[in-house]
């Protein structure tokens, strides 16, 4: 009879640490899901950023050197929050395939591929009234350098915001045109990035 009562003491204290625990990874969770959503709170402040019929467009230019930096962080911070969800599920007797993790793992890194090129070009599209990302937007770039040369990277769609690697080795400006499209409707958004 004591022996049970302890059992039932040491499963009780058991599952209220559990739930303490759950609590504290899914705050964690929510806050880190949030921050990554948010390409300001990650990246600080824009390169700059345009109101277009109804649209913010956000742009940053940043290094490739900077933009591996920024990776990393986030990578780290991704891997930590997924850690916790491993760690909890398996705390909870969840079942989990390790070679279904790994493959979104490696999917997730193989979309997040830095580009070439000696800079990374990001830009976010928001909703102006709400602040919201539009995310049903599809968008191209086309760059005319100092040296009036013409190059059309690719933008990649990447979670909440389309990024390209792109050469700027020339000192001067470099006028940066992005054509938007969403629902049929094109937008164009034009940007000058001077390298000094």
């Amino acid at each position: 009879m004591k022996i049970d009562m302890i059992k039932i003491i040491a499963v009780l204290i058991l599952l209220r640490g559990t739930g303490a625990y759950a609590q504290h990874v899914h705050d964690e969770v929510q806050k880190t899901t949030s921050d990554n959503g948010k390409m300001e709170q990650m990246m600080g402040s824009p390169t700059a950023e345009q109101r277009v019929d109804g649209l913010k467009v956000q742009l940053w230019v940043l290094s490739q050197e900077d933009h591996v930096k920024m990776m990393n962080a986030s990578m780290k911070d991704s891997v930590r929050t997924k850690g916790m969800h491993h760690e909890m599920n398996c705390m909870m007797g969840m079942k989990h395939d390790s070679q279904e993790h790994s493959k979104s793992m490696k999917d997730q890194a193989d979309k997040e591929k830095i580009p070439s090129g000696t800079h990374h070009i990001m830009i976010v599209i928001l909703d102006s009234v709400t602040s919201q990302e539009v995310t049903n937007a599809t968008a191209t770039l086309h760059i005319m350098t100092p040296s009036q040369k013409h190059t059309n990277p690719e933008l990649i769609k990447i979670k909440n915001h389309f990024g390209a690697g792109v050469t700027i080795d020339e000192k001067g400006p470099y006028a940066l045109h992005f054509q938007i499209t969403i629902d049929g409707k094109e937008y164009q958004s034009d940007f000058t990035y001077e390298l000094k």
